[in-house]
């Protein structure tokens, strides 16, 4: 939203999906047992069906965070009729060691009196949201029934090192919460889940 419309420079600013590193990789490793493989080559059937033929699959990512924009509510300091907006900056607000309990320096940013006449000086999206990473990993392992069906029995474990995918900080400045991350949540850019999950299931193919 522009909130001056005179003055469209100062919306210049990050887009809020503006990611400026990530790193994404991918392996895949048949374990070497089983029928056509360096080990148990020549093993029974039932061996071969519990030991042979698996395959591990692995997921990584790690990106930097992503840009906000603190704002304030319930006052018009405009006189515009515009209710909340952004404050004042006066300083950067961007910590060198930020804590979920305090991301950014809440006190870089002023709200103006209410009725002063102007809009806050603050630009968009000038704090970067918490960076994340994690990994997904698979186990699976093929069972041909016929030439053209087969199923497939597969373990899925994502985010296996269960490292948590911080929530956004709030951003409104008259709560009491305001700077403080409160949940994690789903990456908000990448596959990671917030917390470790693990799904067992069977798929059939053809």
């Amino acid at each position: 939203m522009i909130e001056n419309n005179y003055d469209s420079a100062r919306e210049k600013a990050h887009v809020v999906y503006d990611i400026g590193q990530r790193f994404v990789t991918y392996l895949e490793w048949e374990i070497p047992f089983g029928r056509g493989r360096r080990f148990l080559a020549t093993s029974h059937p039932v061996v071969n069906g519990i030991l042979g033929g698996w395959v591990v699959s692995g997921y990584g990512t790690a990106y930097s965070g992503s840009w906000l924009t603190p704002v304030f509510s319930g006052a018009d300091i405009s006189n515009t009729n515009v209710i909340g907006g952004r404050p004042d900056r006066i300083c950067d607000g961007n910590k060198a060691n930020p804590e979920v309990l305090s991301w950014f320096d809440t006190s870089c940013f002023v709200q103006p009196p209410t009725g002063i006449g102007r809009f806050g000086n603050s630009g968009k999206r000038v704090i970067q949201s918490p960076g994340n990473w994690g990994s997904n990993a698979s186990l699976f392992k093929y069972f041909k029934v016929k030439e053209r069906f087969n199923f497939r029995l597969q373990a899925m474990f994502y985010n296996i090192l269960n490292h948590p995918q911080f929530q956004f900080p709030d951003l409104n400045l008259n709560s009491p919460t305001a700077g403080r991350i409160r949940a994690t949540t789903y990456g908000y850019f990448t596959e990671i889940w917030a917390s470790r999950n693990v799904e067992v299931g069977i798929r059939f193919g053809w």
